[in-house]
């Protein structure tokens, strides 16, 4: 598969602990497995998807995200953000660590500072299919970036949470307002459901509370990642779901979300 551009994915919900990384992983992950050409922007101080590719220090890591911002805020001509690309398990990635955490001060007094990641990624563009991000959770100005630099937003909810629930309204009125001001093509691909257990009475009503409740504005996506301990075990080993338990209904997911995925363009 090759586009003429890369369609830019962020993974977005303020409510941690709902899945988000694991997906961006994952579906980064399935999305190889299908032939595309794939690269993962871990945009999250907490450096969650660098760990979950292998790097389990990613502190050590000399080279992340957090420096290609810095040199694109300050306009550096020797900027070269393929020069930042590693690859693990298959993945092309720009791994991130705490120094991010430093970039939200700094990149509020940037010029254009909405645009700062949206400038980086356009010179990686027509070298994949798809770029998918992994955002923090909080709606801050990293996020922003995030929102401004994509074509289109998934958003995991987790089904074993009433609160990643609860504020699906705020942000999609973020996306909105960014869509509005700053990135006019921005859609919301649609509401992923995860760590589905469908034997609990809680997590059907929460389940069906969403589709209830959202189901005739936003896409809710046909798969559904389902609760498994082999979630938990594949981060601490720093691997993929294809990686770790290939033919397990968790991998089944996610390969369905890849096609959902591709099917939307």
């Amino acid at each position: 598969m090759k586009n003429k551009s890369a369609h830019i994915i962020s993974i977005s919900n303020q409510k941690g602990g709902v899945g988000k990384t694991t997906t961006a992983v994952n579906l980064s992950a399935c999305l190889s497995q299908l032939g595309c050409k794939v690269l993962l922007i871990d945009l999250d101080p907490q450096a969650n998807a660098t760990m979950h590719l292998g790097y389990q220090k990613p502190d050590e890591i000399s080279s992340t995200i957090f420096d290609v911002l810095r040199q694109a805020i300050n306009d550096d001509e020797k900027l070269s953000p393929a020069d930042y690309i590693m690859n693990s398990q298959g993945i092309d990635f720009i791994p991130s660590n705490v120094d991010l955490a430093m970039m939200e001060a700094s990149i509020v007094n940037a010029m254009c500072r909405e645009v700062v990641l949206k400038r980086i990624l356009a010179p990686l563009k027509e070298k994949y299919d798809y770029i998918i991000i992994d955002t923090m959770p909080s709606l801050g100005l990293l996020t922003i970036n995030a929102y401004a630099a994509s074509d289109s937003v998934i958003i995991p909810v987790g089904a074993d949470d009433f609160y990643s629930a609860k504020g699906l309204e705020s942000l999609i009125n973020t996306i909105l307002n960014v869509r509005k001001q700053i990135n006019p093509n921005l859609v919301i691909d649609g509401v992923l459901i995860t760590k589905l257990n469908l034997r609990t009475s809680f997590s059907k009503i929460l389940y069906e509370g969403i589709e209830n409740s959202y189901g005739n504005i936003l896409k809710i996506f046909n798969s559904k990642i389902p609760i498994s301990t082999k979630v938990a075990e594949m981060s601490s080993e720093g691997k993929t779901i294809l990686n770790y338990d290939p033919k397990g209904k968790v991998a089944t997911a996610y390969m369905e979300l890849s096609k959902e995925v591709t099917q939307n363009g």
